[in-house]
């Protein structure tokens, strides 16, 4: 199986760097280097490099020609016309590794296709093929980029985001700072001083938290230093668990500790959450506020406050960040304001902690 993954991922370097040949020459057919030498060049066996070729030529991406060699087919070009060229722009989510895409995920991704489409860009997804960043970073510098627009709050490092741009390509990232690197970020600091505000004036002092991964500490934290500094006193119970145990978790917690009457919760978990607080006769409409500190799909029918991220704009100032790049102007920084989707919920009677 792992020889099977790994002819299979040796074989799409050799697809890609021949659509990159296709890409860059538009319509001028160019002679592609022989099964040998791409052999020699990849470090792979001859056969995996001829089967690679073969493939291409029964696609239409190349022709063969008998005793000449294989050159690329200008009528699969990706580009009519080279006095104008059209920018090629990857895209690229997270560490790129991913197989499935969440409602989030998929959301900023297409966002961000349809953006580099409304600026009349040739586009380019990445995912990786295997777990090296190595074969990543090779795979962008060898795949002809004007433009590179990476939506991740982690990944990857500054070192290599750098490496891009010292090539040449234009780099904008989305949820995080990097310096001397254009980026559109977001700031919740606004809408969460909104909730703490709800919080007081509903009186809601004990807020449970259950996690199934990372935990929002930042948004936590300030939380926490907003009712301090207005002299509230809020206790802040943190769970964490498992993803498939996230309803035993929750009832765990009703069952055996004082209901709480804030609960911060999942983006993937409302609805088993409104199921299982209805089970412990606990009225989230008017007991117990529920809060979603991610962006999720179905906020508008989610009955409590959900802090909206603007995944849509910030896709389209990524993409208004690029296109000023490409014209040569410095990077810069875009901020955007969360906002929160709220839903009126009567105060409940004075909590104790």
């Amino acid at each position: 199986m792992e020889m099977k993954q790994k002819k299979t991922t040796e074989s799409q370097k050799i697809r890609f760097y021949i659509m990159g040949l296709i890409y860059r020459n538009g319509e001028r057919s160019v002679k592609v280097p022989s099964s040998q030498t791409l052999a020699d060049q990849f470090g792979v066996a001859r056969r995996t490099a001829r089967i690679a070729l073969e493939g291409l030529v029964r696609e239409g991406w190349l022709i063969g020609k008998t005793g000449i060699g294989t050159f690329t087919n200008p009528a699969k070009s990706f580009i009519s016309n080279k006095k104008y060229p059209i920018p090629l722009i990857g895209l690229i989510y997270g560490r790129g590794d991913n197989f499935f895409y969440d409602p989030p995920a998929s959301t900023i991704l297409s966002q961000m296709g349809l953006a580099a489409a409304e600026h009349n860009w040739n586009i380019r997804f990445f995912t990786r093929m295997d777990g090296s960043d190595e074969n990543l970073k090779s795979e962008i510098l060898s795949s002809n980029l004007n433009g590179l627009i990476w939506a991740s709050k982690h990944y990857p490092a500054p070192e290599m985001l750098n490496c891009f741009r010292d090539h040449g390509i234009k780099i904008v990232t989305i949820d995080r700072k990097i310096e001397s690197i254009s980026s559109v970020c977001f700031d919740f600091r606004e809408s969460l001083r909104e909730i703490v505000k709800r919080l007081i004036q509903e009186k809601r002092r004990n807020l449970l938290l259950i996690s199934t991964g990372l935990i929002p500490e930042e948004k936590l934290e300030y939380i926490r230093n907003c009712c301090k500094k207005e002299n509230y006193p809020i206790h802040i119970r943190i769970e964490q668990c498992e993803v498939n145990h996230y309803p035993e978790t929750l009832s765990e917690c009703l069952r055996h500790s004082p209901p709480p009457d804030a609960l911060v919760l999942p983006w993937h978990e409302p609805w088993i959450t409104l199921e299982i607080l209805t089970q412990h006769r606990i009225d989230f409409k008017q007991q117990c506020r529920l809060l979603v500190l991610e962006d999720f799909p179905a906020m508008e029918r989610f009955p409590g406050t959900v802090l909206k991220i603007p995944l849509k704009e910030a896709a389209e100032a990524a993409g208004t960040e690029m296109k000023k790049l490409l014209e040569g102007k410095p990077p810069s920084d875009t901020i955007l304001h969360a906002a929160i989707l709220d839903f009126n919920i009567k105060q409940p009677k004075e909590a104790s902690l």
